[in-house]
């Protein structure tokens, strides 16, 4: 089985392709964009794609699902991370685990919400920054208007 593990990072991602019969891998940078990764996935034709679950892992099940591809989904908060407290910590070293931890079904795998569910969290979690914003401008406009108030409401409590 071909795994394409992708450690994935703001700017730039590395990817790690492993054979799991032979352990042999290759590994290869490329920007964490969908256009970046779709020629990844599309160029590899892995068989599975493994990713740590991340603020990009929407978009990625997006695009393996679209391109039929299977998709795992790690979560590295899970207690078999373990690996993690390694001295010699980089991107494709990462990786490299990711793809064998995969390949032996070891990896501890989190579900990743529906476009629909991941929109309508996105649109709760905008309403609540609104209304901190809203909140946060209300108490500046009272701190200026009423700078004596604030401070003796303060003191009767």
């Amino acid at each position: 089985m071909r795994i394409l593990a992708v450690d994935l990072g703001k700017m730039k991602s590395v990817a790690c392709d492993f054979d799991s019969e032979t352990s042999e891998h290759v590994f290869e940078t490329v920007r964490t964009t969908p256009q970046a990764l779709e020629e990844l996935f599309v160029g590899r034709r892995p068989d599975r794609v493994v990713i740590e679950v991340c603020p990009s892992a929407g978009w990625i099940t997006d695009l393996a699902a679209r391109l039929q591809i299977e998709l795992q989904v790690a979560n590295p908060s899970h207690e078999g991370w373990r690996w993690r407290c390694v001295k010699k910590k980089t991107d494709r070293v990462d990786a490299l685990e990711l793809a064998r931890l995969s390949a032996v079904n070891q990896l501890p795998l989190v579900e990743v919400p529906s476009k629909e569910v991941r929109e309508w969290r996105s649109l709760i979690q905008y309403r609540q920054s609104l209304v901190a914003r809203r909140t946060a401008i209300k108490n500046t406009i009272h701190s200026i208007i009423c700078p004596g108030r604030a401070s003796s409401y303060r003191r009767a409590i």
